[in-house]
Order: C-alpha cells, then structure tokens, then sequence
C-alpha cells in the first residue's frame, strides 16, 4: 500500500515521470508511446511479443544474407568461380554432419528408431516405386507420341 501511495506521490512531468518510466521498462513493462501511459502486461504476453521480434529480426537477417549474396554475385558475375560448387557441396556435408549430432543426440528419436525406422524404409520402398512407375508412363507417352509425329 505504501508503495502505491509513493507511486501515486509522484509528480507528473519532468525528470520524475521520465524515471518513472524507466523504471516500468526495465521492469518488464511497456509504455504506449501514442497515449503516453505504461501498459501494465502479463508475462505470457511479454514472452509472446519477444519472441515475435526475434522471429522478425531472424527473418531480417535471413533477407539481408541473401540479398548480400545476390549483390555479390552479380558484381562478380564475369569472374570465373568455378569452385564455389565445391564450396557449397562442402558444406551440405558439414550441415548434413551436423543434423546427425543433433538427432543422434535426440533421446526421443532414439528411443523411436524401430518405428521411425520401419515408416522410413516403407516411404522409401513406396516413393521409388511410385517415381519408377510415374516415369514409365511418361516415357511411354512420350515415345507414342513421337512415334506419331514421324508418321
């Protein structure tokens, strides 16, 4: 109760608000700028807010990566850069190193490689005779056709 009154002591305006102020941002809290009061949150709103910014400035420089590279490439368009292939093939292998630290850590697909195990050799089994398939058929209406067309 004290502390409101003291919070409520205050006068508003000039160097006392401005601490007042800051003292609710480091707190945690956020001021609306366009009515000029503090918004007293809840921390799941909080938590919520901070990670939408992440996701955005992650976003951001995901966007700034690439559009570096673009400019990149396009100034040395006329160099010869023929092991950049090399480079990228590389690193595919570093990153697909990496994932299998990351799952073989993973105690929950661990636990689960029977069945994740089974589901995969099935998908696989599945999608290649599918593809196999798909490409026949495709190959025999390609030939019919040209056939067709030399008559």
């Amino acid at each position: 109760m004290a502390a409101e009154v003291g919070l409520m002591a205050l006068p508003i305006g000039g160097n006392c608000y401005s601490l007042l102020t800051n003292i609710i941002r480091i707190l945690g809290l956020f001021y609306n700028i366009k009515t000029g009061n503090p918004l007293l949150l809840s921390k799941i709103k909080v938590i919520k807010i901070i990670k939408k910014r992440r996701k955005e400035e992650t976003m951001l420089k995901i966007v700034m990566i690439m559009l570096c590279g673009i400019g990149t490439g396009y100034l040395l368009r006329n160099k010869k850069m023929s092991f950049i292939g090399r480079i990228i093939t590389a690193l595919i292998w570093v990153l697909l190193f990496l994932l299998g630290i990351e799952v073989g850590a993973n105690p929950r697909i661990i636990n689960g490689l029977q069945t994740l195990g089974l589901e995969a050799i099935v998908l696989t089994i599945a999608g290649s005779l599918g593809s196999t398939i798909f490409a026949w058929a495709l190959w025999r209406y390609v030939c019919r056709k040209e056939a067709g067309n030399e008559r």
